[in-house]
């Protein structure tokens, strides 16, 4: 089941901070033994009323959240990438600093064999 909330405005902080205390006195009454609890049936109806905010909030935080955990895996992919090429660049530096140190030594292992 889908429910179309664009033309409903999110929760405020305000409201969910109402939401919070209403659910608190709900749990914190004294409920009758018998017989309808009318305070109860109140307060839930005002919480019930209030739900298209809440899931509209809801539903907005999750698209924020999916969008940034997709800009977040963008990312990660792209610094891998470029840690990738870094280590690749560091090893041919490696090999050619291994390869300048063999000429040198070569050199001066000739060289001292010239005097």
């Amino acid at each position: 089941m889908s429910f179309d909330l664009s033309d409903v405005r999110p929760a405020t902080d305000l409201l969910i901070a109402q939401i919070r205390d209403t659910v608190g006195e709900i749990r914190a009454h004294e409920h009758p033994q018998c017989g309808e609890d009318f305070y109860c049936l109140n307060l839930v109806s005002w919480l019930g009323e209030r739900m298209g905010p809440v899931l509209r909030r809801l539903a907005d935080e999750q698209a924020e959240t999916s969008k940034w955990r997709q800009k977040h895996t963008a990312l990660a992919e792209e610094f891998a990438a470029e840690a990738e090429q870094l280590q690749r660049e560091l090893a041919a530096a490696d090999e050619q600093i291994a390869s300048m140190r063999a000429a040198l030594d070569g050199a001066d292992a000739s060289e001292e064999g010239r005097r």
